[in-house]
């Protein structure tokens, strides 16, 4: 049997420093590349969710404006724009009347807010600025045509 000698550390070697720094190094690449992929992913999915709440809000919006339902004492582009901010506000979008244009017909170029008459188009265009990690400040716009119900 061979006799197994125990020598304390004396010191950090050159060869040592060397293999730490190397170590250094490539974790901060790795690190940093991880970094990136995790923020990119998560810049992604706060984009798309951000687009489907709006989405969904114009979509709502959109039905409160073909059925011409109001409550007393309301104009309909109240109604629709009451709509569209508490649908943004349930998923967390600060949404304001300001960020939704209303127009009859097909005609997204329209100067004033109006849902259109019965039996007619109505479009619904929503802007929303974002700003997200990766892609910087981004404007979401989603838009719907739909006709009018009689009403």
């Amino acid at each position: 049997m061979s006799a197994v000698t125990f020598r304390p550390h004396a010191g950090t070697t050159a060869h040592s420093r060397q293999q730490h720094g190397a170590f250094t190094f490539e974790f901060s690449i790795a690190a940093g590349a991880c970094f990136f992929i995790v923020v990119s992913v998560l810049s992604y999915s706060l984009f798309h969710y951000q687009r489907l709440a709006l989405q969904h809000a114009v979509a709502t919006a959109t039905r409160q404006a073909v059925t011409g339902g109001v409550a007393q004492n309301a104009s309909r582009l109240d109604a629709i724009a009451n709509v569209f901010v508490s649908r943004g506000r349930d998923y967390g979008l600060a949404l304001s009347s300001s960020h939704l244009r209303v127009c009859p017909g097909s005609m997204p170029q329209c100067t004033t807010n109006d849902p259109g008459l019965s039996g007619g188009f109505v479009l619904l265009t929503a802007r929303y600025p974002s700003l997200l990690p990766i892609l910087g400040s981004v404007e979401i716009e989603v838009s719907m045509l739909a006709k009018n119900e009689p009403f």
